[in-house]
C-alpha cells in the first residue's frame, strides 16, 4: 500500500476476512512518501484510518502464486462520523482508552471454554489497545471511523474509580460517572505470618479479569491506589509472571483461593493480610487397617485442579514434572515431596490393592496425608 499526499502518522490498520481478524499498525519512515508495506490475509478488507483524514476501507484479494497488489490510496481531509461517543463526568484529567475485542464464532466460544477447563495456561484474554482520547473540560470523548464490531471503552482519571464498558459500533451516548476510587493494602505473608518483601501482588475484578500487579516494599506490603467498586481476586507469590507489553495479562479463574475474594466499595481504603503461594512440604503415608506402614508402595501422582496460577508449576521443575512419575515408599510407609497447594489425585499400588485419592492441599504448614489401603 503506498500513500498519496500522506499523513504523518497512520493511527491503524484493520484487517480481517471470515476466519481470522488481525489488527496493524503502519508507521511510515522518515520519507513521509514511502510506502507501507502490510502483511494481510489474501482475501481481506482493510481499512485505513488516520487523524485528520476520513476513513478508507479497501477490500483485497489476491493470488499467492502472483505479485501482492501495488496500491495509491487516496485519504480525503476531514473528520469521520462519530463511531463510539459520550460524556465522563466526575473526573479531571480522564483518559479512555479504545480497546478492539474480536468477534468470535460458537466455535471459538467452545474452545476457548475447553481450553479455560483443562488447558487455562492457553487461554488468551487479552484485547489490543488502539486508541486513547484525554477528555476535555466538557467531559466530552469520541473515536470515529471504526469498522463495524464489539469495543472495550475504558476511563481512568487520578483518584477515581476506573470503570468500562463493551459497545457495538455505532454506540453513542456511552457515558461514565466516575466515583472516589478505593484504595486496597495487601501485606503479604509467609506460611510463618512473616512479612515478605519483594514478592509479586496479583490483584484482579472478579466480573471482568481487569488486573493489576505490584511488587511489596520492604515492609512486606503493595498498595493499590486507585481501584474500582468491584470484587476481587487476589493471589501473592515471589514471582509471577503477569506482564507482558507493559501490561498486566489477568488469570484464569481457577487462580485463586475463593476465601481470599474481596468487595471495595467507592472511596474505601482497607488493608488486608494474604498468604504467600508457596510450595509445602507433604508426607504421603501408606499403611493398612491397623496401622502398619507398608514398605515398597507405588505413589502415582497427577494434577486433579490447580489452584494457583498455572504458570507456576512450569516455573517449579520438581512440580511441573510430577505428571506421570511414580514415587516409592521408604522403610516407614513414607514419601516426602513439595507440592503447591491444588488439588491433587494420588493413585496407589500396594500388597495386591489399587486405590485413587484425592486431597485438596491448602496453603500453609507441612502436611501428612495418611493414605489407608483399599480398592476401588
Amino acid at each position: 500500500v503506498h500513500w498519496n499526499d500522506p499523513p504523518d502518522h497512520v493511527d491503524w490498520i484493520f484487517a480481517s476476512d471470515f476466519t481470522a481478524v488481525a489488527y496493524l499498525r503502519a508507521m511510515k519512515d522518515e520519507n513521509t512518501r514511502g510506502p507501507a508495506r502490510l502483511v494481510v490475509p489474501r482475501s481481506s478488507t482493510v481499512v485505513l484510518v488516520a487523524d485528520g483524514y476520513r476513513s478508507k476501507p479497501l477490500e483485497l484479494a489476491g493470488d499467492p502464486a502472483e505479485e501482492p497488489p501495488h496500491l495509491t490510496v487516496v485519504l480525503e481531509p476531514g473528520a469521520n462520523a462519530p463511531s463510539i461517543q459520550g460524556t465522563v463526568r466526575g473526573g479531571r484529567s480522564a483518559r479512555v482508552v479504545l480497546r478492539w475485542i474480536r468477534s468470535r464464532t460458537q466455535f471459538e466460544e467452545a474452545l476457548d471454554w475447553m481450553r479455560e477447563e483443562v488447558m487455562p495456561e492457553l487461554v488468551d484474554r487479552n484485547e489490543r489497545p488502539l486508541a486513547a482520547y484525554d477528555v476535555g473540560a466538557d467531559g466530552h470523548y469520541s473515536f470515529g471511523g471504526l469498522p463495524p464490531g464489539s469495543y472495550c471503552v475504558d476511563v481512568a482519571a487520578p483518584g477515581r474509580t476506573p470503570r468500562r464498558s463493551v459497545v457495538t459500533v455505532p454506540a453513542n451516548d456511552v457515558d461514565f460517572d466516575l466515583a472516589a476510587s478505593a484504595r486496597l493494602e495487601v501485606l503479604a505473608v509467609d506460611g510463618s505470618g512473616t512479612p515478605c518483601a519483594d514478592v509479586k501482588v496479583h490483584v484482579q475484578t472478579k466480573r471482568d479479569a481487569c488486573a493489576w500487579s505490584l511488587r511489596t516494599s520492604s515492609d512486606g506490603v503493595a498498595v493499590f491506589p486507585n481501584l474500582p467498586d468491584a470484587e476481587f481476586q487476589l493471589v501473592a507469590a515471589r514471582e509471577l509472571q503477569d506482564v507482558c507489553d507493559g501490561g498486566v495479562l489477568p488469570f484464569e479463574r481457577t487462580a485463586f483461593f475463593p476465601k481470599d475474594d474481596l468487595a471495595l466499595v467507592a472511596g474505601e481504603t482497607r488493608r488486608v493480610q494474604l498468604a504467600l503461594v508457596e510450595s509445602v512440604p507433604v508426607t504421603l503415608h501408606v499403611h493398612d487397617i491397623n496401622d502398619r506402614s507398608i514398605e515398597g508402595a507405588n505413589i502415582a501422582i497427577s494434577l486433579q485442579r490447580a489452584r494457583v496460577p498455572f504458570a507456576l508449576f512450569r516455573g517449579d521443575d520438581d512440580v511441573r514434572n510430577l505428571a506421570g512419575r511414580v514415587f516409592e515408599t521408604d522403610i516407614d510407609g513414607e514419601v516426602h515431596l513439595e507440592l503447591l497447594p491444588s488439588a491433587w489425585n494420588f493413585e496407589v499400588w500396594a500388597d495386591g490393592h489399587h486405590f485413587h485419592r484425592m486431597f485438596m492441599l491448602e496453603r500453609g504448614a507441612a502436611r501428612r496425608i495418611d493414605l489407608e489401603l483399599a480398592d476401588d
